[in-house]
This record gives structure tokens, C-alpha cells and sequence, in this order.
């Protein structure tokens, strides 16, 4: 919703975009190619989304290693061909969550184009986190509420000095002139009176406090930093304010990757070992049947190579058995031509009676 609201205000993508689906006709307003940008480097470090490894974020030394340095002359080249492709004096708007956690390559390209970089966190509860992401792509509450947490840390850890702000999602629905006004103000955009673009969003789910300890402690500071908000602030407050959001971004690191109790952390490490144990178990049984299909294989080689055996055992039997045949056969005819020899002598003898010839009789 927010990237509608900084379309009509003036701010312009630059790009392509995801297209709508099933779960968001409208569309998601995402970056198509930085999408596609952070997911290879997420699959290159083994943290794709959709597994339980990707709530555990970037590591940290990653953003020291040759991979990073490479990936931030990339990112730097996708937001040079964006900038290029917005009209002059525009502002330009790019909207991935995975920019949560890749922050420190985007203040790199920025710093090498010479682009003023400034953040807007979408504050969205995690109870309408979790039912999107059930609805979408069947994630368990657990691992949305670990989710939410990562990408929340991510963006105060990774935000530095960068001008943040944190901004509520229902904002859009509750106070959508001033919550456009705002957005205006904190990016030195000019103010709309249409909020138009407000009026159909709706919600069913009761924002109650979230149950999980870490969760509804950062829910209730970051509400509490939206509602005070830094552009509306002095800017000495502001400064002030963001460096309070940062003192409290070593605890929160801390917190979410704690071994102990039944934080998100310690159920999605469980989780882990339980997936890895299983998939350890289907590599063995897939190896056992893998051994039963060779010895079925081994089986059936022996058998065809009977039957190959038993096929010309057969023919050399037919074979026979016409040989043998013609042969009795022949037997047979000149047995028969023999027998017709002698009944004809037979019947001579009867007719004639030669022995009487020399009988005198």
C-alpha cells in the first residue's frame, strides 16, 4: 500500500514490477529484478525464502567477503538503470522486503551514484504477517513471527544514519490524508488531497498484542516510534530518537537468536535439527531401497539371462522334434511301400498257387 501511496505522491518505480497472482491481484509493487537479485544470493548462502534458515538472516561477515563486494557493483548497476528510467526531478520508490536484509548493499550503490537514500518501514502486525503467509505459502505462526522479528532487526540494524521512517500499515486505512502527508513531508514530496487510493483496504483480524515476549516487545516500540514519529519531530529529536531505535538493536539481536526457553529462536533451531534429522533418516532410506532396486535389478538380469537359455533350449527342442519328425515319417513310408510289396506277393501266391506246378497234381 505503501508504494500506491508514493506513486500518487509523485514517486515512480522505474521498472518492472511483479504481477498480481491469486493471493495479491492488485500486485505486489516489488522490483522484479532485485527480487530476482536478492533470491540468488539468499539460495547462494543456503537461506532461500520458504525454508526455515532464511528467518535467520544474513550473516554478518558475509557483507566483509569478495561475494558481497560483488554484489554491491550489481545492486549498484540495477539502481543506476532504475534512476535512469525515472523522469527528471522525480523521486524514485523501490519496494523489496528482502531490502531489509541487504541494506548495507544498497547504501553502497547509493554512495557511488551520489543518490540520497531514505527508508520507510511498512509496520504491519504479525498476526495479519502470519495469516498472509499461511494463506500464501503455508507457513506456520512460529516461523511468521520469527520472520517478522528478523526483518524488523534487519531494517534498524542495517538502517545506520539513514533517514527511517516507520510507517503503520493500518496508517493507510485510518488516515490516509495524513498519512500521505507525512510520507510527503519525511521525502520532500508535494501533498495530494486525493485518498482515493485508501478507500477499499479492509481487515478482519483483531490486532491484539502478539503473545511471543520478544515479538510484542518490538510491536509495542515500534508502534510507539510510529505514533511519535521522526518527521514529525525538531530534527534534534529525530537524531536523538533514531539513535534510541539503535541502542536497542544489539538487545534485540541477542534476544532473537537466544538458545533457551521457547523463544522463536530456540522452536526454529529445533526445527532445524528436526529437519535435518529427517532428511538424514529419508537419505538412509533412500538409500536402503536404492540397495533393494540393485538386488531386484541384480534378480532380474539373472532371470533374463535364464530365460535367454531356457528361449534357445526351446528352439533347439523344436528343431529337434521337426527332425525327428520328418525321419519317422520317411520311416514310415517305406514301411508302408515295403508291406504293399509283400500283400502284393501275397495275393499272387493265393491266385496262382505256383507250388502246385511242380506237384503233378
Amino acid at each position: 500500500m505503501t508504494m500506491q501511496g508514493l506513486n500518487l505522491l509523485g514517486a515512480q518505480p522505474g521498472g518492472a514490477l511483479l504481477e498480481g497472482d491469486e493471493f495479491n491481484p492488485r500486485g505486489y509493487w516489488e522490483a522484479a529484478e532485485i527480487v530476482a537479485f536478492h533470491d540468488d544470493l539468499l539460495f547462494e548462502m543456503g537461506r532461500p525464502w520458504g525454508t526455515p534458515e532464511h528467518a535467520l538472516g544474513v550473516p554478518p561477515a558475509w557483507f566483509d567477503t569478495a561475494r558481497a563486494a560483488e554484489a554491491a557493483a550489481r545492486a549498484t548497476e540495477l539502481l543506476r538503470a532504475r534512476l535512469d528510467a525515472v523522469d527528471a526531478g522525480r523521486v524514485l520508490a523501490l519496494k523489496d522486503p528482502r531490502m531489509s536484509l541487504f541494506l548495507p548493499l544498497w547504501q553502497i550503490a547509493a554512495e557511488r551514484l551520489d543518490a540520497r537514500l531514505s527508508l520507510i518501514c511498512c509496520l504491519r502486525h504479525p498476526d495479519e504477517v502470519a495469516a498472509s503467509l499461511a494463506r500464501r505459502d503455508s507457513i506456520g505462526p512460529e516461523m511468521s513471527v520469527m520472520l517478522w522479528t528478523s526483518y524488523q532487526v534487519a531494517v534498524l540494524e542495517g538502517a545506520g544514519d539513514l533517514p527511517l521512517l516507520i510507517l503503520p500499515f493500518a496508517a493507510w486505512r485510518e488516515a490516509p490524508r495524513q498519512t500521505s502527508d507525512r510520507v510527503a513531508r519525511f521525502l520532500d514530496l508535494p501533498m495530494i488531497s486525493s485518498t482515493a487510493f485508501a478507500a477499499d483496504l479492509t481487515t478482519s483480524l483483531p490486532l491484539s498484542s502478539p503473545k511471543d515476549g520478544v515479538t510484542r516487545f518490538w510491536w509495542d516500540r515500534l508502534s510507539d516510534m510510529a505514533a511519535e514519529g521522526c518527521v514529525d519531530c525538531p530534527r534534534d529529536e529525530a537524531v536523538w530518537y533514531h539513535r534510541q531505535m539503535q541502542g536497542h538493536v544489539s538487545a534485540v539481536v541477542t534476544a532473537i537468536r537466544a538458545e533457551q526457553d521457547e523463544t522463536p529462536t530456540a522452536v526454529l533451531l529445533r526445527d532445524l535439527d528436526s529437519f535435518r534429522q529427517g532428511y538424514a533418516d529419508l537419505q538412509k532410506l533412500r538409500q536402503g531401497d536404492q540397495d533393494w532396486i540393485d538386488q531386484q535389478r541384480q534378480s532380474l538380469d539373472l532371470l533374463e539371462s535364464d530365460l535367454a537359455i531356457f528361449r534357445a533350449r526351446a528352439t533347439e527342442m523344436e528343431r529337434a522334434y521337426q527332425d525327428s519328425a520328418e525321419q519317422s515319417e520317411a520311416f514310415r513310408q517305406a514301411y508302408l511301400a515295403e508291406v504293399a510289396k509283400y500283400e502284393k506277393l501275397v495275393a499272387f501266391l493265393r491266385k496262382f498257387q505256383p507250388w502246385t506246378w511242380f506237384s503233378g497234381k
